[in-house]
């Protein structure tokens, strides 16, 4: 990664070793940590927002519960 250099860049074992000394903390917001350090570890960034970007959501699951409720009776 020899244009990563001339830019200033680090490579991602250099940047993965940096942000691993730099989270220790279990119970840190996640989102303001990646708000603050975005410039600082970009290619991690990138990764990160893939994962974050996933909302779990159970509510489909739940209306499908509540129905079949409605659906099992004798009617």
């Amino acid at each position: 990664m020899p244009m990563a250099r001339e830019r200033g860049q680090l490579s991602i074992k250099e940047e993965f070793g940096s942000y691993i000394a730099t989270t220790s903390q279990v119970d840190a917001d996640v989102l303001a940590f990646w708000e603050l350090e975005h410039a600082r570890f970009p290619m991690i960034y990138c990764i990160t927002m893939d994962y974050l970007l996933v909302q779990p959501s159970s509510v489909p699951c739940e209306c499908i519960f509540l129905l079949s409720a409605e659906t099992d009776t004798k009617k």
